[in-house]
């Protein structure tokens, strides 16, 4: 079971970017841990990790995009690609 948490900062209009652009670039913190049965000595704990990321996002239209982040330092860290769905 983990815990974490990100923030990111989409440059956007600071590199006047076209909308179905999004370039963000950002932080994560994370605590991981997890429990054993007691025959099984495995319990244990991630400590507090930091970690960083960069992504970006291309939209097709208002509702739908595909997503790829890239990012490490921490165990929540790694690649991901998605697809993006915007309900409003």
């Amino acid at each position: 079971m983990g815990i974490s948490t990100n923030g990111n900062y989409h440059f956007n209009r600071l590199l006047d970017i076209l909308n179905y652009w999004d370039f963000y670039a950002g932080l994560n913190a994370g605590y991981y841990f997890w429990f054993s049965p007691s025959d099984y000595p495995g319990t244990g704990s991630s400590g507090v990790g930091i970690g960083a990321q960069v992504g970006g996002r291309y939209s097709f239209n208002n509702h739908f995009g595909l997503n790829l982040e890239l990012g490490g330092g921490n165990t929540f860290a790694g690649g991901k690609f998605g697809i993006t769905y915007k309900f409003r």
